[in-house]
């Protein structure tokens, strides 16, 4: 006689996240390598930073080019810039977000109906007095 048997399923989401310094991407073919090379290895999240995005434009046309959503803290055309692109085979979808003014932080609230991650893209200043500086004000 065989006993009862119990079962229990737990769902975990696995995420493929990665973070990038791309010393600029203004230029169409760095971009597109960029862009080719995290859905070729089916990055669900990229985080990047020293985009040197500057204005609503480029947002659209990056976006397009991503194929999937994006959130950007703008910047100048030579220096800093931040985002965070979510692939568009993720389930995610952005319930709150947050950029600041300087180029340098953006967070998302990502969520699926069960799930919410929290994600923050933070680009430092480089100089000790500076940094130290921008964390103080941001914590």
């Amino acid at each position: 006689m065989m006993g009862k048997m119990h079962i229990s399923l737990f769902l975990v989401t696995m995420l493929s996240i990665i973070t990038l310094n791309v010393c600029g991407m203004r230029n169409l073919n760095k971009r597109a390598q960029i862009f080719n090379f995290c859905r070729q290895h089916k990055f669900d999240i990229v985080c990047l930073q020293e985009c040197h995005i500057k204005n609503q434009s480029e947002v659209t046309q990056w976006e397009k080019e991503w194929g999937g959503r994006a959130l950007w803290s703008l910047s100048s055309s030579h220096s800093k810039g931040v985002g965070i692109l979510i692939s568009p085979s993720t389930h995610f979808e952005i319930s709150k977000q947050f950029c600041d003014t300087e180029g340098r932080v953006v967070c998302a609230v990502l969520s699926n109906g069960t799930q919410a991650l929290r994600i923050c893209n933070v680009y430092a200043p480089n100089v000790a007095a500076d940094r130290t500086a921008f964390f103080k004000d941001l914590g």
